[in-house]
């Protein structure tokens, strides 16, 4: 009986593949945040199209960790990253320029084991203008931001291909979803 009802509880976590973000675990973070873009310069391995989930790097949606993280934001979890409330920020910080690149990531990534933060993956052919008038890839744009918020939204279920998003507006639709369901 008692499985029951606890399936009955979970259900509709269990049809969406997306669950919000439990209320009783810490939800919101000041990290540090970089930008990565899937290449063998940047990456651990020598495919660098795969995540450390094994999921694929999908530069509209992932986000990679530090490892001393993963405990509270493991793979599957979406996080949102605070764009435009931010405290004053040293010029090596552009988010700024890339803020309209970021959007809800799921992590599904790992930072080198010495790393700090959240390491947002870019596309590697993009190109965003700075004030300079100097055009850089988005990764090099963003550079080293320092306590920035990050709350955590949803989890989603990545090992699922079919659950998993493929750009921010089926990522945003897969958590509304979610949340109207009343699943926080």
């Amino acid at each position: 009986m008692r499985a029951l009802l606890i399936a009955l509880l979970f259900f509709p976590a269990f049809v969406s593949g997306v669950h919000a973000a439990s209320q009783q675990t810490e939800t919101s973070f000041k990290l540090t945040v970089t930008a990565y873009n899937a290449v063998a310069a940047q990456t651990s391995n020598n495919r660098p199209h795969i995540t450390a989930s094994g999921t694929s790097a999908n530069p509209q949606t992932v986000a990679a960790v530090a490892p001393r993280l993963l405990k509270k934001l493991p793979f599957g979890t979406v996080v949102r990253i605070e764009t435009k409330k931010m405290a004053a920020q040293p010029r090596s910080c552009g988010i700024r320029h890339v803020q309209h690149l970021i959007g809800d990531r799921v992590v599904a990534d790992t930072m080198a084991p010495s790393a700090q933060g959240v390491d947002v993956l870019m596309p590697k052919r993009a190109l965003v203008t700075l004030p300079s008038g100097r055009r850089v890839n988005p990764a090099v744009a963003l550079g080293f931001c320092r306590k920035v918020s990050v709350k955590v939204v949803a989890h989603i279920n990545i090992h699922d291909p079919k659950r998993l998003p493929r750009t921010q507006a089926e990522l945003l639709a897969m958590v509304r979803e979610q949340q109207g369901n009343g699943n926080e």
